[in-house]
């Protein structure tokens, strides 16, 4: 793949090493996951040999990394004892102040060390109050995340089961709205009901979540009929719902305890609705509000991360992996104009396996207008080609 048009099309990432393989969408480790399982070249080969467009390959390829990691969790699950597994995603690392793994802090020059004054919620023990708060905030943006999911999937049923991937990016935005519910950091007085209410919630909501994605990729690569879809997707969207619904009676409490709390919450998200759809972005002129780590998706995978740190500097990686990121990431200055609303990416050296690569021939900047911005989320659209990405803070 040619860097320059990763840049225009997505923001620089590994692939700008100027690798010769083309991937069709999948990174790099990803691209290497298939080869290793299904010899994703012979595939390619095959596929093209029956004039199968890159969509489509893509769309094969994607399928088959979805096995891959469905399998691989499988396996995970049968080799964890049952209380690990209850515990989900939770590590016992010894963590700092900031919530990572002391282990995984690094000075390696560009690395995120989450030392610019982030303020994360979710790593922060909150008062009984802010708990409240926060979980009404969550449950709104789950809810919302629901809706949208349901509507998408209507719409995929509706337009003949050819509109597979906003369903797909709809199952990733609900992952990531309970990965933040999980890693709210309750105070003492609910360390027991956020441990085993919340979180059997979230366990529920997210093993349903799955079998819903595991069924969508089977049915785009043909692996399941439309109406086989539509009865395991209507099971599937109820386990789902189950987890937030063992929540409700606990809800009401929490209203009666601090009333007024939900309202405030819900005038919040409304306004934030209401701006997002005409285009309002509240940033500050000097883009304070944008210092943070951010993540795209694409096709209900991770595609691109950006830490925007409070210097104005940024680092680019396409690996979710911590020891890749360390390895192969891009370089460079952001800056934002608050009277455009326009953010600027300055890119100034490209590091793959540890060292400089040198020859590259790169564009000098990319210009990107955020289009609304929620301070959770936002969306911005790449000037030159039009490319519209949604960012979410990780």
């Amino acid at each position: 793949m040619k860097a320059k048009k990763l840049i225009t099309l997505a923001l620089p990432v590994m692939l700008m090493a100027g690798c010769t393989t083309e991937t069709y969408g999948l990174t790099q480790s990803e691209y290497k996951l298939v080869d290793k399982h299904f010899k994703a070249d012979k595939l390619i080969e095959d596929m093209n040999r029956m004039h199968y467009s890159d969509e489509q390959i893509e769309q094969q390829l994607r399928g088959a990394l979805a096995t891959i990691k469905s399998e691989q969790e499988e396996a995970k699950k049968k080799s964890k004892p049952k209380e690990e597994i209850q515990l989900d995603s939770y590590s016992k690392e010894e963590k700092s102040d900031t919530g990572k793994s002391k282990k995984d802090i690094d000075n390696v020059e560009g690395y995120p060390t989450d030392t610019v004054g982030k303020k994360d919620v979710s790593t922060k023990k909150l008062s009984e109050k802010e708990y409240v708060t926060r979980l009404f905030e969550l449950r709104l943006d789950l809810q919302q995340e629901l809706d949208r999911l349901d509507k998408e999937i209507k719409t995929m049923f509706d337009d003949g089961g050819e509109l597979t991937k906003p369903t797909i990016d709809a199952i990733t935005d609900t992952r990531l709205v309970l990965n933040e519910l999980e890693a709210v950091n309750p105070p003492k007085k609910h360390e027991e009901f956020h441990e085993y209410v919340i979180k059997s919630g979230i366990k529920d909501s997210r093993e349903g979540l799955n079998r819903v994605e595991e069924d969508v990729r089977k049915f785009m690569v043909g692996g399941i009929s439309t109406a086989r879809l539509k009865e395991v997707l209507e099971k599937g969207m109820r386990d789902i719902d189950s987890g937030p619904e063992m929540w409700e009676t606990s809800f009401e409490d929490f209203e009666k305890e601090f009333p007024g709390v939900q309202q405030k919450v819900m005038d919040k998200k409304q306004k934030e609705l209401k701006d997002a759809n005409e285009g309002t972005v509240n940033i500050s002129a000097n883009g304070k509000e944008l210092v943070a780590d951010w993540g795209t998706y694409r096709n209900g995978e991770f595609n691109l991360g950006f830490d925007l740190k409070k210097d104005g500097t940024f680092l680019m990686y396409e690996s979710e992996d911590k020891e890749e990121r360390k390895q192969t990431h891009m370089l460079g200055e952001w800056k934002y104009d608050g009277i455009k609303k326009i953010m600027t990416f300055t890119y100034k050296k490209f590091i793959e396996h540890g060292s400089e690569k040198e020859g590259i021939d790169l564009p000098p900047y990319a210009e990107f207008k955020i289009k609304s911005f929620n301070g959770d989320t936002f969306e911005m659209m790449e000037l030159e080609s039009e490319v519209v990405m949604k960012a979410r803070k990780r």
